[in-house]
């Protein structure tokens, strides 16, 4: 497979743990996307979890503290190569 399949498989892959999580608030759901083994660091705070039992309680409170209107204002964050046209490279 091509680098730039792998980018754009990798882009769907965030962008769906971030729906998950932000979007419909499902831990469960945004955990799938991710292996046992995963780590997720929040710089530069140091915030975040290694494996998924810590994920899991980072995560759990990460959904119960979001904002309730984060869909209705647009409050969304935009992946930076989700706009470059796929023909260019």
């Amino acid at each position: 497979m091509e680098i730039q399949h792998l980018m754009w498989k990798l882009e769907e892959l965030a962008a769906g743990f971030r729906e998950a999580l932000y979007d419909k608030g499902d831990v469960d759901a945004a955990l799938g996307f991710l292996t046992e083994d995963c780590a997720l660091t929040n710089v530069p705070t140091g915030t975040g979890g290694t494996g998924t039992d810590a994920l899991r309680r980072y995560l759990d409170d990460v959904v119960a503290h979001r904002p309730t209107t984060w869909r209705s204002e647009g409050c969304r964050r935009r992946s930076t190569s989700a706009g470059w046209p796929r023909s260019r490279w």
